[in-house]
């Protein structure tokens, strides 16, 4: 990063790894058009995602966990109608099933049974099936049964259904319909009773607790628009603080930093989780003072980083540092006033603890330990102040810089218990699963790759720890199975990812950089086990590649695990934003285009442009050259 305050254009300046050319249109669908083997799974598509195995319950907002992801390879294109007519079921005794008003309709005239209702028999091949029941009326729920896939009990009220299962064989089965209340004329009514199936290879987790969670948390604060809760107030008025002005978005919700009449500092601080490369920002406009500070130490005297903002000016002061703290200064218009005030703080020793805002008497103050400065308030002045954002440096560089958080939900009976995740804006910032380190995973059913000796593996990834070994993506329980692959992040308590490619002997593509935790990247594994090469990618860039014999024969047919070992060790602690496998070579074209595909789910880049360097002129995108000499790319217009 330069080593000088910048003064930036608001929303202007991205920075992202360079891959490469690719124009809008491409989609990864293209990989599989010839029968390729393998899956696409995109957590930004929640139509594709659900909160439970079965899909009866859909995903629709983040922070709720996938219990299945489907696969989007095959276009998620339904086949033929695997059921039979409605009036192909018969009564299983104790009722009548007859059409009446365009439902058919059951009715028990016995009572006292055990869940009494029809059936009917069909033939299901392997594969994954999308069921739809229209119920127009019921006594109690009704009872969707298929004899030998489980679940037992599909429960529904009257309403529109729909859920998916899987037949790990083709066999014929007897579908049920149940009535669960037990009295003389109780019944339910069907209007329509659809099954069809679903090509592609879906991933499940049958264990709620194990499941990963959608998420587009970026921001590590709760409450940021609000500066009286969850912070300590040091000299400063705190009588009539929130929702005083109108905010940079428009609301009343912007709160004002009065100092109080002593001597001493004027701060609003808190406590935080951070890391050692951080970026602390808020919202600040001019009223009475026109001085904002921004301070953050690791909870010691010692080490801190602070600076001063001068708001009339425009002018982000150099910041001032000690111990193993550094920092950098910049200020961004938003306009009416408002500045976005930012600073960017690395340590050498322990994480950002505390973070802090302030006001100031002089646009120059000096600054003292714990990033403190003091002066005499006088009761009355002070500034504006609005969304504030903590988040790790590198995580979503050039994403929008502020993203509202609210507060988080505590019980009743414990108020320090945390029992409900607080709610945040999204808009711009990528979707991913979010991979707890602990138990989550998924696992599709076994995928038949014995036709092909190459492989393709594409994934966006945020590693968020080197300890212990990772298992992101594997073919079997184990590749010490024949046939296999593995991509690990990390590998063996190290900080690198590593891909292991295995006929009947290992080819292991293991880089000599390490992939430092936290780190946001994009991954491609490439397998070729007759040409005995294990390529593996990072950023569009050749990282590691083995040329070691790989033995013989082809890939194997076995289930893919995501997020663990074999279901069961391994587990990976980060955030999937893609993962696409297939089942074949791919060109540089098919690679280039793909990694750039992935590159925009994972760092929220709009794919409809080009940002190829030789492009650049002729697609009104520039690139210049920051102090540290990373490119940032400025987009002009879009095509």
């Amino acid at each position: 990063m330069p080593s000088a305050a910048l003064r930036t254009p608001y929303a202007t300046s991205l920075r992202y790894p360079r891959l490469g050319a690719m124009r809008g249109g491409f989609s990864p669908a293209s990989l599989f058009v010839n029968g390729e083997q393998g899956f696409w799974y995109d957590p930004s598509d929640l139509s594709t995602l659900f909160q439970d195995s079965a899909g009866t319950t859909p995903v629709t907002a983040v922070e709720q966990p996938v219990g299945l992801i489907l696969d989007k390879s095959q276009g998620l294109t339904l086949g033929s109608e695997a059921l039979p007519a409605l009036s192909s079921f018969a009564v299983n005794l104790f009722g009548t099933w007859a059409q009446s008003g365009g439902n058919w309709v059951f009715s028990d005239t016995v009572g006292g049974q055990v869940r009494p209702g029809v059936s009917s028999s069909t033939t299901l091949t392997a594969g994954w099936y999308k069921a739809v029941i229209v119920i127009a009326s019921a006594t109690g729920a009704t009872n969707v049964r298929i004899d030998g896939i489980g679940p037992d009990d599909r429960l529904f009220a009257a309403g529109t259904h729909t859920f998916y299962f899987r037949a790990d064989a083709a066999a014929p089965v007897r579908v049920r319909l149940e009535d669960t209340s037990s009295s003389i004329g109780d019944g339910f009514a069907i209007k329509s009773f659809s099954i069809k199936s679903l090509p592609g290879h879906h991933a499940s987790q049958s264990t709620s607790a194990s499941r990963p969670v959608l998420s587009a948390r970026y921001n590590l604060l709760t409450q940021t628009e609000d500066f009286l809760t969850g912070w300590v107030q040091n000299g400063l008025v705190t009588t009539g603080m929130t929702n005083v002005t109108t905010a940079p978005n428009g609301t009343q919700t912007a709160d004002q930093l009065v100092e109080s009449d002593t001597t001493g500092t004027h701060i609003d601080y808190r406590s935080v989780s951070g890391s050692k490369a951080d970026t602390i920002s808020v919202a600040a406009r001019a009223n009475t003072r026109s001085v904002l500070t921004i301070g953050c130490n690791d909870n010691t005297s010692g080490n801190w980083s602070a600076a001063a903002f001068n708001l009339s000016a425009e002018i982000a002061a150099t910041a001032q540092s000690a111990g193993t703290f550094s920092g950098i200064s910049s200020i961004t218009p938003l306009g009416s006033g408002w500045y976005r005030c930012t600073l960017s703080v690395t340590s050498s020793g322990n994480a950002v603890g505390q973070i802090k805002f302030g006001v100031s008497d002089t646009a120059t103050p000096t600054f003292g330990s714990w990033a403190d400065y003091s002066y005499d308030g006088d009761g009355t002045s002070g500034i504006y102040i609005w969304g504030a954002d903590l988040r790790v440096t590198n995580d979503g560089a050039g994403l929008p810089a502020y993203q509202r958080v609210g507060a988080a939900t505590y019980g009743v009976t414990n108020p320090s218990v945390v029992i409900g995740n607080p709610d945040y804006d999204t808009t711009g910032f990528p979707l991913y699963l979010n991979f707890d380190g602990t138990d989550d995973g998924m696992a599709t059913a076994a995928i038949d790759f014995s036709a092909t000796d190459e492989m393709s593996v594409f994934a966006g990834v945020r590693k968020l720890s080197d300890s212990p070994n990772g298992m992101l993506a594997e073919l079997s329980s184990t590749f010490a199975n024949p046939g296999t692959f593995a991509l690990q992040a990390p590998w063996d308590n190290g900080s690198a990812y590593r891909f292991v490619s295995v006929g009947t002997s290992f080819g292991v593509a293991l880089p000599t950089d390490p992939s430092n935790a936290p780190v946001t990247n994009v991954l491609t594994a490439l397998g070729d086990i007759s040409g005995d090469l294990a390529t593996l990618r990072i950023n569009g860039t050749q990282a590691a590649q083995s040329t070691t014999d790989q033995g013989t024969g082809n890939y194997g047919n076995y289930p893919l695990y995501i997020g663990r070992r074999g279901g069961s060790s391994l587990p990976f602690k980060g955030r999937l934003y893609s993962l696409i496998v297939r089942g074949a070579s791919s060109t540089a074209a098919e690679i280039t285009n793909t990694e750039n595909w992935v590159e925009g789910k994972t760092f929220g880049k709009d794919m409809n442009y080009v940002y190829s360097d030789p492009l650049f002129a002729a697609d009104g995108i520039t690139e210049i050259t920051a102090a540290d000499g990373d490119p940032i790319y400025m987009i002009v217009n879009y095509e």
